[in-house]
Protein backbone atom coordinates (compact mmCIF):
# COMPACT_ATOMS: atom_id res chain seq x y z
CA UNK A 1 0.00 0.00 0.00
CA UNK A 2 2.63 2.45 0.79
CA UNK A 3 6.54 3.26 0.98
CA UNK A 4 7.76 5.45 3.97
CA UNK A 5 11.08 7.25 4.06
CA UNK A 6 12.57 9.05 6.81
CA UNK A 7 16.08 10.76 7.32
CA UNK A 8 17.46 10.23 10.39
CA UNK A 9 20.80 11.39 10.01
CA UNK A 10 22.65 13.22 7.39
CA UNK A 11 26.34 14.46 7.33
CA UNK A 12 29.06 15.64 5.19
CA UNK A 13 29.95 11.82 4.30
CA UNK A 14 27.27 9.47 5.22
CA UNK A 15 23.48 9.36 6.17
CA UNK A 16 20.84 6.77 7.55
CA UNK A 17 17.61 6.06 6.15
CA UNK A 18 14.87 4.49 7.16
CA UNK A 19 12.11 2.73 4.88
CA UNK A 20 8.91 1.26 6.01
CA UNK A 21 6.79 -0.57 4.23
CA UNK A 22 2.93 -1.69 4.71
CA UNK A 23 1.68 -4.82 2.75
CA UNK A 24 3.42 -3.12 -0.77
CA UNK A 25 2.69 -5.38 -3.53
CA UNK A 26 4.71 -5.42 -6.67
CA UNK A 27 5.18 -2.11 -6.77
CA UNK A 28 8.09 0.36 -7.57
CA UNK A 29 9.20 3.35 -5.54
CA UNK A 30 11.55 5.59 -4.86
CA UNK A 31 13.01 4.66 -1.97
CA UNK A 32 16.21 7.04 -1.80
CA UNK A 33 16.09 10.61 -3.01
CA UNK A 34 19.50 11.22 -3.18
CA UNK A 35 19.07 15.42 -3.89
CA UNK A 36 16.93 15.56 -1.13
CA UNK A 37 20.29 15.32 1.22
CA UNK A 38 22.81 17.64 2.04
CA UNK A 39 26.05 17.88 -0.54
CA UNK A 40 24.35 16.17 -3.19
CA UNK A 41 25.29 16.88 -6.48
CA UNK A 42 23.95 15.75 -9.93
CA UNK A 43 25.17 12.45 -10.95
CA UNK A 44 26.90 11.74 -7.21
CA UNK A 45 26.10 8.32 -6.14
CA UNK A 46 25.24 6.95 -2.32
CA UNK A 47 26.74 3.69 -1.80
CA UNK A 48 25.28 1.01 0.92
CA UNK A 49 27.43 0.51 4.03
CA UNK A 50 25.31 -1.27 6.03
CA UNK A 51 21.77 -2.95 6.20
CA UNK A 52 19.61 -3.63 9.04
CA UNK A 53 16.11 -5.11 8.03
CA UNK A 54 12.95 -6.49 8.93
CA UNK A 55 10.72 -7.67 6.09
CA UNK A 56 7.89 -9.85 5.57
CA UNK A 57 8.06 -10.59 1.96
CA UNK A 58 10.47 -9.34 -0.38
CA UNK A 59 12.38 -6.06 -1.43
CA UNK A 60 14.69 -5.69 -3.89
CA UNK A 61 16.90 -2.16 -3.64
CA UNK A 62 17.84 -0.68 -6.97
CA UNK A 63 20.38 2.33 -8.06
CA UNK A 64 18.81 4.50 -10.84
CA UNK A 65 20.41 4.58 -13.85
CA UNK A 66 19.44 7.18 -16.21
CA UNK A 67 18.44 4.41 -19.07
CA UNK A 68 19.00 0.81 -17.07
CA UNK A 69 18.47 0.22 -13.49
CA UNK A 70 21.09 -1.79 -11.19
CA UNK A 71 20.35 -4.27 -8.45
CA UNK A 72 21.58 -3.82 -5.83
CA UNK A 73 20.47 -6.75 -3.13
CA UNK A 74 17.54 -8.32 -2.51
CA UNK A 75 16.20 -8.22 1.22
CA UNK A 76 14.27 -10.50 3.08
CA UNK A 77 13.55 -11.52 6.88
CA UNK A 78 15.18 -10.47 9.66
CA UNK A 79 18.94 -9.89 9.90
CA UNK A 80 21.58 -7.63 9.61
CA UNK A 81 24.16 -7.30 6.86
CA UNK A 82 27.57 -6.03 7.41
CA UNK A 83 29.01 -7.58 3.96
CA UNK A 84 31.04 -5.39 1.64
CA UNK A 85 30.24 -2.06 0.43
CA UNK A 86 27.68 -2.37 -2.10
CA UNK A 87 28.87 -0.09 -4.49
CA UNK A 88 26.24 1.72 -7.29
CA UNK A 89 27.64 1.35 -10.28
CA UNK A 90 24.50 3.05 -12.22
CA UNK A 91 25.46 5.07 -15.00
CA UNK A 92 23.71 8.73 -14.35
CA UNK A 93 25.02 11.74 -14.16
CA UNK A 94 21.06 13.61 -13.61
CA UNK A 95 19.57 15.31 -10.83
CA UNK A 96 18.56 10.92 -9.97
CA UNK A 97 21.79 10.08 -9.85
CA UNK A 98 22.36 8.25 -6.56
CA UNK A 99 18.34 7.61 -6.27
CA UNK A 100 17.56 4.19 -5.03
CA UNK A 101 14.34 2.48 -5.76
CA UNK A 102 12.74 -0.06 -3.90
CA UNK A 103 10.62 -3.29 -5.58
CA UNK A 104 8.55 -4.29 -3.66
CA UNK A 105 6.36 -8.21 -3.77
CA UNK A 106 4.72 -8.35 -0.89
CA UNK A 107 6.26 -6.49 1.49
CA UNK A 108 5.61 -5.61 5.13
CA UNK A 109 8.53 -4.23 7.58
CA UNK A 110 11.17 -1.78 7.31
CA UNK A 111 15.20 -1.40 6.54
CA UNK A 112 17.54 0.78 7.86
CA UNK A 113 20.43 1.68 5.47
CA UNK A 114 23.83 3.02 6.27
CA UNK A 115 24.77 5.29 3.22
CA UNK A 116 27.81 6.55 2.25
CA UNK A 117 28.11 9.64 -0.24
CA UNK A 118 30.65 9.09 -2.98
CA UNK A 119 33.89 10.94 -2.57
CA UNK A 120 34.47 10.16 0.63
CA UNK A 121 37.14 7.39 1.96
CA UNK A 122 37.26 4.26 0.30
CA UNK A 123 34.06 4.47 -2.11
CA UNK A 124 36.35 6.94 -4.25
Amino acid sequence: MATFTKILSDTKTHAKVLLSFDNDSATTAAAVDASSLSDHANGAKLHINHINHGIVGRVQLQFKGSSTDVEAIDVTGSNVYYGAVIKNTATNTGATGGDIEAVTVGASGYILLTLQKSGFAENN
